[in-house]
């Protein structure tokens, strides 16, 4: 939505003077640059913003995303805010006048190539006997046990998972995963022999305003429907969340850093181990107490 500013001649229809005409369609005259320096708390070190688009020409809204892949396709799965249910600080009159969705809901995405992205299925809101259970962090596994994609996110009361024949929904028959530490960032690795782990990061306590977390990784069942009770502590009350997880070329990774380290000012660290169970090392292959990781 564009404000454009006319200014009006002695010959013009309206001879009060300027006026103001709303123009949703009018050309960006600026070309993307206002002209203002970045500001250094936000450098924009990678060059400006890019606002993605799906093959429909509209800004995809998937935020808290998670990739996967497939049946040949790359799939993307996030949290919708475009409905505006946002609500950043309950304790304002205006923050609890929503509509009538409490969730914008869940979309999910396909690509073949991780640029065309065609939306398959959005404004899924979970629910389990009749109620409303969250929709944050979408992230699908294969259950090849079960002939599921098993959709795990999260709500108020921790993790739930939900099911579907094909990568793309329809999703439904929620239910709550089985064992202990499934609780704020949570990520799945599911090795070729369908074997799999989750790596965590629970609150351990809030110390000067600040939160400490708690980092897990433990093993999953083989239907992927919770945790065997084989589990690690990593780390203990450490400033370390947002948690990455993956293996590459033998070793296995967690990424994370300060709490919000998505945000502009955090840098990002990781631990690396030969096994998901450890012995957790830094970059240096360096057990320290505590844990200390590299940047």
């Amino acid at each position: 939505l564009d404000l454009v500013v006319i200014a009006s001649g002695p010959s013009s229809a309206s001879a009060s003077g300027p006026r103001a005409v709303l123009n949703n369609f009018a050309p960006d005259l600026l070309h993307g640059d206002d002209g203002l320096p970045p500001s250094p708390r936000f450098p924009l070190k990678y060059g400006p913003v890019n606002t993605a688009l799906d093959v429909e020409g509209n800004a995809i809204d998937a935020h808290e995303a998670h990739l996967a892949y497939f049946e040949g396709q790359y799939w993307m799965y996030g949290r919708e805010w475009g409905c505006g249910t946002m609500s950043f600080g309950h304790e304002r009159d205006v923050d609890a006048t929503r509509n009538d969705k409490p969730e914008c809901g869940i979309v999910s995405l396909s690509s073949p190539d991780l640029v065309q992205w065609r939306v398959v299925d959005r404004d899924y809101i979970p629910a389990l006997d009749g109620q409303q259970v969250g929709d944050q962090k979408p992230q699908v596994v294969w259950s090849a046990s079960l002939h599921r994609y098993l959709m795990w996110f999260v709500g108020p009361h921790g993790y739930y998972v939900a099911q579907s024949p094909s990568p793309g929904g329809p999703w439904g028959n929620v239910f709550k995963p089985t064992g202990q530490y499934l609780g704020h960032d949570l990520n799945i690795m599911v090795e070729p022999d369908g074997s799999a782990y989750a790596a965590s990061d629970v609150m351990a306590a809030i110390e000067r305003g600040v939160p400490s977390w708690d980092v897990w990784v433990q093993k999953l069942k083989p239907d992927l429907t919770g945790t065997t009770g084989a589990a690690v502590r990593v780390m203990s009350h450490a400033s370390f969340e947002g948690i990455g997880f993956f293996e590459h070329e033998g070793y296995w990774y967690l990424l994370g850093g300060h709490t919000c380290p998505n945000c502009p000012s955090t840098n990002i660290s990781y631990l690396r181990a030969r096994t998901p169970l450890g012995p957790w090392t830094n970059g240096d292959g360096a057990i320290t107490s505590p844990l200390q990781p590299t940047q």
